[in-house]
Formats: C-alpha cells, sequence, structure tokens
C-alpha cells in the first residue's frame, strides 16, 4: 500500500483522521507507518522541526490517541477507532474488575491507581509518585507499556525543554494519562456498547480493507484475535486454569442504573424482562442485577433465557445495539448485599459494567444470604 506522502503537521493530522489507525513504525504490512510516508527531510531535520517534534501538538489538536498499542510499538489512533481498540483490548473489563478476577498484576494496578487519581503526569511524575528510581520499584517500562497495551493508558501529549532562543531540544518526555480523563464522559459512555469481538472484527475488517493484506497478516499485526494476547507468558502460566474459566464466565454482575431505567419496579408485573446486552452473556447464565445509586445492592437473580437480540436505539447517555431477555429467579432484600456488603466482604469495590464473580460471592448469593 502506499499512503500520502506527509509534510506537515496538518498533513499527519488529516492522514489520522482519514485512516484511523497509524502506526509510527515500519512493520510487517509494507507502507503502512507514518515513518515510510513522511518526506525524508522530516524524519530527523538538520533543523527545525520534525515528526518527533509533531506528535505532541499532533495528538492535541486532532484529540487522537497515542501510545505503544501494536506489540509495544508506538501508534496513532483516532478517537472514534479507539472506542473499538479498548472495548477489545480490555475484553470488556473496567481495570478494577479487571483486577478484582486476577487478571491484571498488583504492580500495574500500583501505576493504574496512581493514574487514575492523579493524572494526567509526565512520566518522570508518576516515576516519582510511585518510587520507580534507583533504588526504589523496579519494571516501570514494562508496566506502562503493558497498561498501554491493554488500552488502559495512552499518551496524551509530549512536553520538550527549550533552549535560550525558544528551540525544543532533546526527546519530548511523555504525558500519561487514562482514556476515561483524556476522552471523557462520552468515552466511558460508549466504550462497552458491543462485544469485544465486535470490536476486533470492526478493527480487523477496517484494515485489511485500508491495506489491502490477507487476514493472517492483519491478525498478526493487530497481535490476533485473542482477547488475551495482552497477557504475558509467565502470567498466563501461573493461571491458565483461571484465564479459562474468567472467558467463560456462567455468572454475571449486571449493573443498572435507575435514573435510566425504573429497574427496582421493573418485575412488579412482570417476571421476564428485556435489557440491554453489551456482554457476551449465553442462554443459560445467571444474571445478578446489582442497582445503582441511591440503592446501591443486588436485588435480583435472574436467568438469560435468550440473548443477541438486535435492536438499535437509546439516548443522549445510552446507546443500545443488542438486548436480551432475563427471568426474574430469586429476590434479595436491599441489606443482603448492599455496595457496603460487596465491597467489605466480597472485594468488589467497583461495579461499572458487566463482569464474572467470585465464587465466594456466588456461593452466598445461591444460599440467599
Amino acid at each position: 500500500m502506499q499512503l500520502r506522502t506527509v509534510n506537515s503537521q496538518e498533513d499527519l493530522i488529516q492522514l489520522i483522521e482519514e485512516i484511523g489507525i497509524l502506526p509510527f513504525f515500519a512493520n510487517e504490512i509494507p507502507g503502512y507507518s507514518l515513518e515510510e510516508c513522511v518526506a525524508p527531510e522530516y524524519y530527523f531535520p538538520d533543523e527545525g522541526e520534525g515528526i518527533w517534534e509533531w506528535k505532541g501538538p499532533v495528538i492535541q489538536k486532532l484529540h487522537c490517541a497515542y501510545g505503544k498499542f501494536f506489540h509495544g510499538k508506538a501508534a496513532f489512533i483516532s478517537k472514534k477507532w479507539f472506542l473499538d481498540f479498548a472495548n477489545w483490548r480490555r475484553d470488556g473489563y473496567d481495570f478494577d474488575a479487571l483486577y478484582d478476577d486476577e487478571l491484571a498484576k498488583y504492580t500495574d494496578k500500583k501505576v493504574y491507581d496512581l493514574l487514575d487519581s492523579h493524572g494526567p503526569l509526565l512520566s518522570k511524575e508518576l516515576k516519582k509518585l510511585g518510587n520507580y528510581h534507583k533504588g526504589g520499584n523496579k519494571g516501570f517500562d514494562g508496566i506502562i507499556t503493558r497498561l498501554q497495551m491493554m488500552g488502559y493508558v495512552l499518551v496524551s501529549d509530549f512536553v520538550y525543554s527549550r533552549d535560550k532562543d525558544g528551540n525544543l531540544y532533546g526527546w519530548g518526555i511523555a504525558r500519561y494519562e487514562t482514556p476515561e480523563t483524556w476522552f471523557g464522559e462520552e468515552f466511558r459512555r460508549e466504550v462497552y456498547d458491543c462485544t469485544p469481538q465486535e470490536s476486533y472484527e470492526r478493527i480487523l475488517a477496517h484494515v485489511m480493507a485500508l491495506t489491502g493484506m490477507d487476514e493472517k497478516t492483519v491478525e498478526h499485526f493487530l497481535g490476533g484475535p485473542d482477547p488475551w494476547h495482552h497477557a504475558d507468558a509467565a502470567t498466563l502460566a501461573e493461571k491458565p486454569e483461571k484465564v479459562r474459566e474468567v472467558r467463560k464466565i456462567e455468572n454475571w454482575l449486571v449493573p443498572a442504573n435507575p435514573k435510566y431505567f425504573d429497574i427496582v419496579h421493573a418485575f412488579d408485573d412482570t417476571d421476564t424482562i428485556v435489557w440491554k446486552q453489551s456482554s457476551n452473556i449465553q442462554v443459560g447464565n445467571t444474571v445478578y442485577m446489582y442497582v445503582a445509586a441511591p440503592v446501591r445492592a443486588i436485588l435480583y437473580r435472574c436467568r438469560a433465557v435468550e440473548v443477541d437480540i438486535p435492536y438499535h436505539g437509546g439516548n443522549d447517555v445510552i446507546r443500545i445495539e443488542r438486548l436480551m431477555r432475563i427471568k426474574l429467579e430469586q429476590r434479595y432484600p436491599e441489606e443482603s448485599f448492599s455496595y457496603k456488603v460487596l465491597r467489605e466482604s466480597y472485594g468488589i469495590s467497583t461495579i461499572r459494567g458487566p463482569r464474572g464473580i467470585p465464587d465466594e460471592l456466588r456461593q452466598a448469593l445461591e444460599e440467599g444470604h
């Protein structure tokens, strides 16, 4: 393939807007990189600015994502395509749920939590907060790369030093933050609106059409269709059974916001309702409905009796593309499985999207207390 020649920041912005996903460096897809399409004089210019100095302004002007997203190598991803990228790479998990299910390391959680509570942060600021220095904690580069590969962290700018004449010098210092902070409420609202597999298939089809390459080559470039590719070999070796178990979740905890739907009274006149489906729930799976504030408790145990019902609708807050039909099996008093109980007794601190549940909690729910 042959991309347009890039001679300026404006050219680069137009290219990213046009194709959505642009690797920085050459890869297994010939011609599919900024490195291969930028005019040579802007790669390492003798004077003035080139693509290295353009990165920060382009990210800021376009409000796109940048990071080590593919095999630990950098790429630009437009806001539109990053929704699918993050959903796929996260496998539908927010980070807290990923950690609760023992699929993220404590070291990764420590860095993620620092960014989530204090971000955006320059890399030197993040290292200082996390005690990553000589004689302190180790492995920062691997952690921050892994978090980018998993879709939980991105680079939102590069900050350069300037000489007395105002000219940039040295390498830019990356500013890291979470996509939720960088893209805001729209990202939080839409990132899990379809299944991770649907997001992956959209990205795969897009890059195949864009590059004209075969499916196998594009799959390799993307990192493969398996959403668990982001886990390193050591983690998978330690928890192979756990990974297989979580990938086939049969008991789901699903949040419901009473601001958008009166779930508290949904089963007053019927034992079967339809509900938004944004995860890989299967017929026969158990669905525990957690009602958000002001209730903040699990109120219902249901059984999925029909899934993947096509639907297109929603409002300014919620977009719905699929529905599932669930049948009520049991009600719970608010105090039995309140947020306080879930947090203090079962270690569940966040319920932002559909997720699996710990065996201890599942057993208590089945027993009804």
